[in-house]
């Protein structure tokens, strides 16, 4: 539940206006396609064949895309990219240089392709960004969803890629870890809110709870720190800001949970 709270969460952020109904859906080929890179010359799905593919739909002015784009460089890209996986962001409708202006500014080394019309997530079918497909060596989408959970994707490439019992012998984590959002309340809140979560792991862990602008830009810390396993509540004062949404993100020991907060003077 909590998970799917999230996907809709950030989905919905940036809707699209009058999308397509999909041409394609989990277990079909994907769509061909051939788009500039940064450098104008041509990539397309022939390119990628026999590779397990993750595409990100994105556009550089959406909150959630510029939280989501450095954890897939750190935590998809860079982990995966030399057991051939490739991340492929497929940027909306914009020019190059913005493009590459949000590859500086987030230090992002996967391949990015410029979707010039937006045919292709239209395409596809999406209402929102950051959206998301995995295709498999074969080219047949095996995950395709709006938002983004980058432990959700972890889980499907290495599926895939056929190494979990590998992947747990080589990372041994014999301490039970567990992060449940519990959600803030108020919500819709002025001018203060309660986040509550609970912790469940053998060991304290480090905690962060940090507060970011519909522009995903980080506002406040709100708390940083260890804690142990159990129930656990910070609060937040947003009367220096203005009424909107905001997103507050917990994240312990590599685990995290995005959510959104309204603030309504």
């Amino acid at each position: 539940m909590a998970k799917s709270i999230v996907l809709w969460i950030l989905a919905m952020t940036v809707p699209f206006s009058n999308p397509l109904k999909a041409q394609v859906g989990i277990g079909d080929s994907l769509i061909a396609f051939n788009l500039p890179d940064t450098s104008g010359k041509g990539v397309s799905d022939k390119d990628l064949a026999g590779q397990i593919v993750l595409f990100d739909f994105f556009a550089t002015w959406c909150g959630p895309c510029k939280i989501e784009a450095p954890q897939l460089e750190d935590s998809i890209w860079q982990v995966y990219k030399d057991q051939g996986v490739v991340v492929l962001g497929v940027d909306f409708q914009e020019t190059n240089d913005k493009l590459k202006e949000f590859i500086d500014t987030y230090n992002l080394t996967y391949p990015m392709v410029r979707d010039t019309a937006g045919s292709l997530f239209q395409a596809y079918g999406f209402r929102g960004f950051p959206s998301t497909i995995i295709s498999d060596r074969q080219g047949k989408i095996v995950y395709m969803e709006g938002g983004f959970d980058i432990p959700e994707f972890t889980r499907v490439i290495d599926s895939l890629l056929d190494i979990t019992v590998i992947k747990d012998m080589r990372i041994p984590s014999p301490l039970p870890r567990e992060l449940t959002l519990l959600g803030n309340f108020p919500n819709p809140f002025n001018p203060s809110t309660r986040i509550d979560f609970q912790l469940d792991t053998a060991v304290p862990l480090q905690v962060d709870v940090n507060i970011y602008n519909i522009l995903g830009q980080k506002m406040e810390t709100l708390f940083t720190g260890q804690l142990a396993s159990g129930m656990h509540s910070v609060n937040w004062n947003a009367s220096k800001y203005s009424s909107g949404v905001y997103f507050y993100k917990i994240t312990a020991a590599g685990m995290e949970k995005i959510a959104r907060a309204i603030y309504r003077k």
